[in-house]
């Protein structure tokens, strides 16, 4: 299995690259949102994110589990894990 690094996962279910520009949501004086992530997470891990199969944090947040990717974190984004 290639692991393509630490997956992201947010509030709202949504998973996430490091790289993505979502994980800078907040502006001045808004609460940071809480996150949850599975580190060495692998191709496989993403690609089966569902609703019926989601990938649940095992570090931060463990409460928290993405059912959706976020569609700016797919494969071909600059600097994606998955080349």
């Amino acid at each position: 299995m290639d692991t393509i690094g630490k997956i992201m996962i947010s509030e709202s279910g949504l998973a996430h690259v490091p790289q993505c520009g979502h994980l800078s949501w907040t502006r001045p004086g808004e609460q940071k949102p809480k996150w949850g992530w599975v580190p060495d997470a692998t191709k496989e891990m993403w690609n089966s994110i569902t609703t019926t199969t989601p990938l649940v944090a095992t570090e931060g947040d463990r409460g928290l589990k993405a059912e959706r990717r976020c569609s700016n974190c797919y494969p071909g984004m600059p600097g994606d894990p998955w080349v």
